[in-house]
């Protein structure tokens, strides 16, 4: 029959095995694939995946199963995210995959996907994880406001470790409030994963650029499509002319832009006002809706 597999780049097709924990299961991550077939997957770095389609082949015409991405191999044996793209129609279950049906896997000539959205440029670019968003976006810079926390979204496509916080300064602050400023991480439910030691003197001291905060202890996030985490900024002083300040993308002073079409909940840019420290969780829904989005990445 004529194949309807689509074509890429150095295309790697190899043949689901018996064996492969995937199958009859809609949340296992592992395939095996046919005997010497796995070194054409190449290697797989950290933060680095492989998208790639499971495809029954018995059918006329074939008969797409599931998106996965492969996130790592070991000889023979892919470890896949699940359902990793096209959710609305191709679902993980426990009949998506079958041995004997074909992996089809999409490299190209400079290698894997990197570990944020293909574009221009990417935050593995610059030797960060992940980030907001590309930073040649950037319009000014504002000043933080006392006690307010600052929650920013930031994808995790990939499972990754997180060691530090981000952030871009264009002007150091003075008269802060010793024990007051931090930087951290939550989850989209609220809770609190990481958080740093206090930053009075690096917010007071850091100029303009970047300042990688360290988290007291590194945090693994198992990522994939849909999952976020969000950094968290917070400065303290007693004069609010004074206060450091963090390059942004938006001074638009309506807040249903950098929010449009999303919840309180689930927006990319929240504050909490009225704060001294990183709460060990906080209820995203009461969230205030800012009309800026300042820039951060993961590292």
């Amino acid at each position: 029959m004529t194949s309807s597999l689509p074509l890429f780049l150095n295309n790697v097709i190899s043949t689901v095995q018996a064996g492969s924990s995937a199958i009859g299961s809609a949340t296992a991550t592992g395939i095996n694939v046919a005997t010497g077939d796995g070194a054409n997957f190449g290697t797989i770095g950290t933060n680095q995946f492989i998208p790639a389609v499971i495809v029954d082949t018995s059918t006329s015409p074939e008969t797409v199963k599931e998106y996965v991405w492969i996130t790592a191999r070991s000889i023979d044996t892919l470890t896949v995210v699940r359902q990793a793209e096209e959710s609305s129609r191709y679902t993980a279950s426990t009949t998506s995959i079958q041995a004997g049906y074909t992996i089809a896997a999409a490299a190209t000539r400079t290698g894997l996907y990197g570990n944020n959205q293909i574009s221009s440029f990417r935050a593995v670019d610059y030797g960060w994880l992940t980030w907001t968003y590309d930073l040649i976006v950037l319009t000014g810079a504002f000043a933080l406001n006392p006690g307010e926390l600052y929650l920013l979204k930031v994808p995790v496509p990939t499972t990754m470790t997180v060691s530090n916080v981000v952030l871009l300064f264009g002007t150091s602050g003075s008269a802060l409030t010793s024990g007051q400023n931090f930087a951290g991480l939550y989850d989209t439910s609220g809770t609190r994963l990481a958080v740093s030691a206090d930053q009075t003197t690096a917010f007071g001291t850091a100029g303009t650029g970047p300042l990688t905060i360290a988290m007291t202890t590194p945090i693994t996030v198992a990522g994939g499509p849909g999952v976020y985490l969000y950094a968290a900024v917070l400065g303290n002083g007693s004069n609010a002319a004074t206060m450091p300040t963090m390059y942004r993308f938006s001074s638009s002073s309506d807040t249903r832009i950098v929010n449009a079409g999303l919840t309180v909940a689930t927006s990319r840019v929240m504050a909490f006002a009225s704060q001294t420290s990183l709460p060990s969780s906080l209820t995203l829904s009461s969230a205030l809706s800012i009309n800026l989005s300042p820039w951060v990445a993961l590292s």
